[in-house]
């Protein structure tokens, strides 16, 4: 957490999202499944957004004692570790990804909305730390960029490698 530097929550086999408040101070996980991405919203560490295999959306606000479900809206289910990102500016800012396609929430995981079809499903996601509104997914060797917060999708160049993907 950027407010504390002994509290952070992370994914774990088995064992769900446990967290740390001090040196040798840690909490069990009250999710139990396999926990995967976490993100600790930076101004409010009692706000946590996270997930367990393949993208059951979770969020906390508490700390991570409970958690509830944030599923509204997506279709289908990801990968076993789906990708998420948080927009470091907008904590209610994130976006993930289905096998039915990309999606996106701006009200906190309240709603997510689909931003792209199933030929936008990527393993991997980020936000810019600088501008919001420019996304960049990546799914094999396809790369696509959105500049206007997934309103469209640009496909960049391609991997220059002879073979192989992400």
């Amino acid at each position: 957490a950027q407010s504390d530097p002994f509290f952070m929550m992370g994914g774990t086999q088995d064992n769900g999202i446990p967290g740390r408040t001090g040196v040798d101070t840690w909490f069990p996980s009250t999710l139990i499944a396999d926990g995967m991405v976490t993100h600790i919203t930076p101004d409010d560490a009692d706000e946590i957004y996270s997930e367990w295999q393949y993208g059951r959306h979770v969020k906390s606000t508490n700390g991570g004692q409970t958690w509830f479900n944030i599923q509204n809206g997506i279709q289908g289910l990801g990968p076993f570790v789906t990708p998420v990102d948080q927009d470091p500016r907008d904590s209610d800012h994130l976006y993930t990804s289905a096998n039915s396609g990309l999606y996106r929430t701006t009200n906190g995981g309240s709603l997510w909305v689909q931003v792209g079809g199933s030929e936008h499903a990527a393993t991997w996601i980020s936000i810019s730390p600088v501008d919001g509104d420019v996304i960049w997914t990546l799914r094999q060797t396809a790369t696509r960029c959105s500049t206007n917060d997934g309103v469209s999708w640009q496909e960049a160049v391609p991997f220059a490698f002879p073979v192989g993907a992400i």
